[in-house]
């Protein structure tokens, strides 16, 4: 399962409104990720704080920083092949701070 830019802990933490007998009904979307051996949950979110709240343990995250300039401009160039001059590219991977998921 993967829970791509979980940024606001608090969707996943959020309660519904009084249902029937004035009574808050539990709706919590922590209790809908699985938490079993045989398998992996991948959560993406540029907040540490929500990746401790949802992965549990700081043992559990993996920080993922900027590619280099070279590998960023390397990528980009097997995306869009023979589209842009070499500092055009080194122009684009600054603009999208080196980051993987943005140049792909």
């Amino acid at each position: 399962m993967i829970l791509d830019n979980a940024d606001d802990t608090t969707v996943f933490r959020s309660t519904q409104e009084p249902q029937d007998h004035g009574q808050k009904q539990n709706s919590s979307l922590l209790g809908y990720i699985p938490q079993i051996v045989n398998g992996s949950v991948l959560v993406t979110t540029r907040d540490k704080r929500a990746a401790h709240q949802l992965c549990g343990r700081i043992e559990n995250i993996i920080e993922v920083g900027p590619m280099d300039e070279a590998a960023a401009v390397q990528l980009l160039e097997k995306k869009v092949p023979g589209e842009l001059d070499g500092a055009k590219f080194k122009e684009l991977v600054k603009e999208l701070d080196h980051m993987l998921l943005a140049i792909t």
